[in-house]
């Protein structure tokens, strides 16, 4: 290589680099497969997850097996707090859910907290829910954590499942709005759009909680359902966390994600022609 190539690679170089920070702006902060216990405890990506309690089985899920409680009481699987921490403004949190009934049952086994829920330890933490009627209805989310907090729109009947079909939900929400749109969050389920709001938030808020000396969310808590009855009810599945709204699931049925995702490929790809562009037109400068 010449000296005049050399330094045609310099501004070439910076190009680079700058596609390759634009690719880093989307990332997995959490993938584990809830295949067995020493899969929880230990994360594809990102921190491992806890095991609370000894009443537990792993079952049939979408992929392998998958979380569940087999007792009521503090029986659950839980990732630290250091995960939704790095999710005040944008995130996406996904799962795969094996139901064993139709759906909840108001004050027999109650809400399912699919992450987090109602009455559980970690109430204010954010959450995704399967209502029983009383306590909302169909699947919807909420930051409870942020002020003001948003909330999706309840579905306009209850969803009922099939026993021991697998379905894919997804929480995703973007204070500056997820894809252009209005919407701040949205609830997914099999890829499509359940509920959304548009209320937005302070990413800084001190949140609901005012004993708390800033945006302090709980741990990401599965499994959970507060009545008598709350137990043995479903399977949760392959758990993946991500720094930004997701709007397209048609990768959910791949039981391994994408790193990096189709959509950064695409911008690699680009990327990587123009640069190629570049150099032929500036080596046919060179003299």
């Amino acid at each position: 290589m010449n000296k005049y190539q050399t330094l045609l690679m310099i501004p070439l170089g910076v190009v680079l680099l700058s596609f390759a920070g634009g690719l880093q702006a989307k990332k997995i902060l959490l993938w584990n497969t809830l295949d067995s216990e020493e899969a929880v405890l230990n994360s594809e990506i990102g921190p491992n997850g806890t095991i609370v309690g000894t009443e537990f089985a792993f079952e049939s899920g979408q992929f392998g097996n998958g979380y569940i409680r087999k007792a009521i009481g503090d029986n659950w699987v839980e990732f630290p707090r250091s995960i939704p921490e790095k999710l005040h403004s944008a995130g996406t949190v996904e799962m795969w859910i094996v139901p064993k009934v139709p759906h909840p049952v108001a004050f027999e086994y109650g809400a399912f907290g699919l992450l987090n829920g109602p009455y559980s330890p970690y109430v204010l933490g954010f959450e995704l829910m399967w209502g029983d009627g009383v306590t909302g209805l169909g699947l919807t989310g909420a930051l409870p954590s942020t002020v003001p907090t948003p909330h999706t729109s309840l579905e306009p009947q209850q969803f009922v499942a099939t026993p021991g079909v697998p379905f894919h939900v997804a929480l995703t929400w973007d204070v500056a709005g997820i894809d252009g749109s209005a919407d701040t969050m949205r609830v997914y389920r099999d890829g499509n759009v359940v509920g959304s709001t548009t209320t937005t938030w302070d990413p800084d808020s001190p949140g609901v909680d005012p004993t708390n000396p800033g945006l302090t969310p709980y741990p990401l808590q599965l499994g959970w359902s507060p009545d008598g009855g709350g137990f043995d009810k479903f399977i949760t599945d392959q758990i993946i966390v991500r720094d930004y709204a997701k709007v397209s699931y048609a990768d959910r049925f791949d039981a391994v994600p994408s790193i990096p995702e189709p959509e950064t490929y695409v911008m690699l790809l680009a990327g990587l022609g123009v640069l190629g562009f570049m150099a032929r037109r500036r080596k046919g400068t060179i003299i």
